[in-house]
């Protein structure tokens, strides 16, 4: 991804409206980076404080030209930025896999959603540690409430061990080494 350039991705969920992906196309106006608690003008943890955050405006938005609001199908879009994210240690670029298989079944969820029992969403970003898993467990666990396609890699499924509201648009990433990529499969 250029500095100019964003993915995303509108996870499934059962409480997300189908048309979640459109309407980021059609409201968001601008892109924050480099933001870990809401809260706060300046993200300080315990062994650094973060520079600003930017907020860089959205020039427009490429919706995946086969995107079918109805069952979720190709629901990635790219937002392309006014102007390039200043690289910093709190704004850095996720990388695309060069390979399109997902060799570690461990998946990693970012964002600001909340967690399964948690009533309120708290202001620092949440990491979640959820299992890949196949599609035909994702169709026992999930099939019910959400259309799946062998098209789509699956994660979570644990009880007590997922995501909840808030995290629509989150990556999935995978860790190899020191890097984090984003799931994707190639279709």
């Amino acid at each position: 991804m250029s500095p100019k350039n964003f993915s995303v991705a509108n996870r499934n969920s059962s409480e997300a409206p189908k048309s979640d992906m459109l309407r980021v196309a059609f409201w968001a106006e601008t892109v924050r980076v480099g933001e870990w608690m809401t809260n706060t003008a300046i993200d300080c943890g315990t062994e650094f404080c973060g520079l600003p955050v930017q907020d860089t405006a959205i020039s427009h938005v490429v919706v995946h030209p086969e995107y079918q609001k109805q069952t979720y199908k190709h629901n990635i879009a790219l937002l392309v930025l006014r102007s390039k994210i200043n690289y910093t240690v709190t704004a850095q670029p996720i990388c695309l896999p060069e390979s399109w298989s997902v060799t570690n079944n461990n998946g990693v969820l970012v964002g600001w959603g909340k967690t399964a029992g948690q009533t309120t969403t708290p202001p620092q970003q949440q990491v979640l540690n959820l299992p890949i898993i196949s599609i035909q467990e994702c169709i026992r666990v999930y099939g019910k409430t959400l259309p799946i396609s062998e098209e789509q890699v699956c994660a979570g499924g644990q009880p007590g061990n997922d995501a909840c509201s808030g995290f629509g648009g989150a990556p999935l990433l995978v860790r190899h080494g020191d890097t984090h990529y984003q799931i994707c499969k190639k279709h």
